[in-house]
């Protein structure tokens, strides 16, 4: 006898996230991610250490993410389901 695996995972009523949601969730956690150690960075000053540069890279990265994450959100909302 053979299994459908939709049949299962319909018993267990499983909603998968699209990946339009998954791409979402991903960019705001590298933009939460890299504004984080950004912040991390720069409290931690130490005059010979690269950290301070390695908080800028972070903070231009954070911001480019928004940048991308806001144009997403625009191409999104001219597309239909």
């Amino acid at each position: 006898m053979e299994s459908d695996p939709r049949r299962i995972l319909d018993c267990f009523e499983v909603n998968l996230m699209s990946l339009k949601q998954f791409h979402i969730v991903f960019i705001v956690m590298a933009v939460l991610l890299s504004a984080g150690f950004a912040v991390w960075a720069f409290t931690r000053y130490q005059p010979q250490g690269g950290v301070m540069m390695m908080g800028g890279m972070s903070a231009v990265a954070a911001v480019a993410l928004m940048i991308y994450g806001v144009w997403f959100l625009k191409k999104l909302k001219g597309q239909e389901n």
